[in-house]
């Protein structure tokens, strides 16, 4: 056994290493491809950016590649025209920097007078001497030496190498223009053989899995698509408002800043900001006031918020499906791996690793990690809160909870399964007396705030029959298989009956099966209710359904098996003597309320009692 034990711990441990390595090896594919990989994600999501309108031609009876054509060429056209106009305003303000010195001066002078002269001097004469050491005169002989070389060397192969520098002075204009060039031709190849592409990525990866993969691309194209559009249209908007706002105010190379604001909006959070800076320092040069850049910081404001609280929900929609945490990661990460490029396409990827992970078996993890959706239930949730003992978020996940559910809906799919979960760690050994009593106290307690009762009265006032106030209550007596959740369950239940149809008389599990009969002979209940959660009380449940079938043949049997599915729900519990089994507590109040159809005796003078949660379970039938 234990060379198994060590055999299994190596596997594990290797299967984690092996999973370890492919992710760095992953990692390192796309930093070292990415002069290739970058272009094919700018085209693809280019792709899903232009696809919609393509299809729109087609469907108006334009041919495909016509369509591709048109909605390419018109992209390249629009986008020439913008750089255009950026570039002539660039051109246009490196013109107009001289004429802004006069300005210069003043501001400077101003902040002089403010007291801040002794911090600018400080920085021209660091400057200064950075400046002066930088350019000065070599102080060793071997420096003027190597100088001396390197200058003969530079005159000699200035000829031979007049070629090469002039290829090389050209490399930063044309690379990103013969990128460009690829991306567009990429873009037009993926919109013409969009199909023939699907098809044989479908007969690749989703061999034996049409439908599998089918969805995933569909909803993946679906997502990516709608985010990329309303992102780009959002932005677009935003740069606009902000060129003529600038306009307005009077700011010089309003359009410039315009499209700097749209542009930089793809920088989540700080994008609107860092473009703000620029207009701003603009208005400094040329206004003689503050009014100027204060309106500019104003306009910032009020687009950027507006943006944000009503245009981004009304145009966004559905979430994209990745949490807010795991976005800002991912951004980083693109960022760092592809730098301005990958934080243009971090959303957009991973989006796709979110698909990838809600339908692909092997990559459920990406979806556990980057997902928006909860991955851990609120009965999981609550549960760990009240092991963590922090009584504040259980509650309050409690309390959440509520306001989607009913109370019935809340024991049954929160406060329930909590018990289950304790008594089976109990009983495993994984929760000490004190851990599984402090969580019971604190079920009882965040139950009793939640004041199930009131809720579950309010649910009940459309449904109340008119003969009920003239018909006393049906009793039931209840008791549990065991001390514990079994009772803190049958108390949950009890807050969930309607007092005026049914007294509820709870025992405590502690008394023996002989002392439960003679409370049943004493109080003569119409039916007994006996709770037994999942994972033990079961020999004492069927021993108790026995015995009392034996001695009351008459008397009604419910069993709840709350929180145990359909395991053990089968005709075995009608051999012991129960009439009734049922593993949810709406399923127990719905059989109760047969019950109460032929069991509720005439009218009498008997007073309605009013149940009360209390947090100790009582030891005495309230009833007797």
């Amino acid at each position: 056994m234990p060379a198994l034990t060590t055999t299994m711990a190596w596997q594990r441990m290797a299967t984690t290493l092996a999973a370890f390595v492919l992710v760095v090896l992953a990692i390192a594919c796309l930093y070292w491809a990415r002069p290739v990989l970058i272009p094919i994600a700018a085209a693809i999501l280019i792709t899903f950016m232009l696809g919609p309108v393509v299809v729109l031609l087609q469907r108006r009876g334009l041919p495909r590649v016509p369509s591709v054509l048109i909605v390419v060429t018109l992209a390249g056209l629009v986008l020439a025209a913008a750089l255009w106009l950026v570039g002539s305003q660039v051109v246009a303000l490196l013109a107009e920097l001289p004429a802004y010195q006069d300005n210069v001066a003043k501001r400077i002078a101003e902040v002089r007078e403010k007291g801040s002269g002794a911090l600018l001097r400080n920085v021209q004469r660091f400057v200064h001497e950075v400046t002066t050491a930088a350019t000065g005169p070599p102080q060793t002989p071997q420096a003027v030496e190597a100088d001396e070389a390197v200058t003969v060397r530079v005159v000699e192969r200035a000829a031979a190498s007049s070629i090469g520098t002039w290829i090389h002075s050209l490399q930063p204009v044309a690379e990103p223009i013969l990128t460009s060039g690829l991306v567009i031709v990429l873009v037009a190849y993926l919109l013409i053989f969009k199909e023939d592409l699907r098809s044989r990525l479908i007969a690749v990866v989703g061999r034996g899995q049409l439908m599998l993969t089918t969805k995933a691309l569909d909803d993946a194209a679906r997502r990516i698509s709608r985010y990329v559009i309303a992102q780009f249209a959002l932005n677009v908007a935003f740069g606009v408002a902000i060129g003529v706002g600038l306009l307005i105010i009077g700011v010089p190379h309003a359009p410039l800043w315009g499209f700097a604001g749209g542009l930089l909006r793809y920088v989540p959070y700080l994008g609107a900001w860092i473009a703000c800076s620029l207009p701003i320092g603009m208005s400094l040069l040329v206004s003689d006031g503050w009014l100027q850049p204060l309106s500019v910081v104003g306009l910032f404001i009020v687009v950027e918020f507006f943006a944000n609280l009503v245009i981004e929900p009304w145009l966004y929609g559905q979430s994209i499906g990745v949490s807010q945490a795991a976005w800002m990661i991912a951004i980083i990460f693109w960022t760092w791996l592809w730098g301005p490029v990958g934080l243009m396409l971090a959303t957009p990827l991973t989006t796709c690793l979110v698909v990838l992970g809600k339908y692909v078996p092997g990559l459920k993890f990406f979806d556990v990690l980057l997902g928006d959706e909860p991955v851990l239930s609120a009965d999981v949730s609550l549960y760990q809160r009240l092991l963590a003992r922090d009584e504040d978020e259980a509650a309050e996940i409690v309390r959440h909870s509520a306001h989607s559910m009913t109370p019935v809906e809340l024991c049954d799919g929160v406060l329930v399964p909590v018990l289950v979960h304790a008594q089976r760690d109990m009983r495993a050994g994984l929760l000490s007396s004190d851990e599984y009593e402090s969580i019971l106290t604190s079920m009882r307690e965040i139950a009793e705030h939640q004041n199930l009762s009131a809720s579950a009265a309010a649910d009940r006032s459309s449904a109340i029959n008119a003969d009920l106030p003239a018909r006393p209550p049906l009793t039931v007596l209840a008791c549990s298989a065991k001390d514990g959740a079994e009772s803190t369950a049958l108390s949950l239940f009890e807050e969930l009956l309607d007092p005026h149809k049914f007294q509820f008389d709870l025992i405590s599990a502690k008394r023996l099966v002989s002392e439960v009969l003679q409370v049943v002979e004493q109080c003569r209940p119409a039916v007994v209710c006996i709770a037994a959660l999942p994972s033990g009380g079961l020999a004492r449940t069927r021993h108790l359904c026995k015995r009392l079938k034996g001695r009351f043949p008459q008397q009604k049997i419910i069993v709840g098996r709350w929180g145990a599915g359909q395991l053990d729900c089968g005709d075995h519990w009608a051999t012991v003597g129960a009439d009734y089994v049922a593993t949810t507590l709406a399923e127990s109040m719905r059989q109760l309320d047969e019950l109460a159809q032929f069991l509720r005796p005439a009218q009498t003078d008997r007073p309605v009692p009013r149940p009360h949660f209390t947090s100790q379970v009582p030891n005495q039938p309230r009833g007797s």
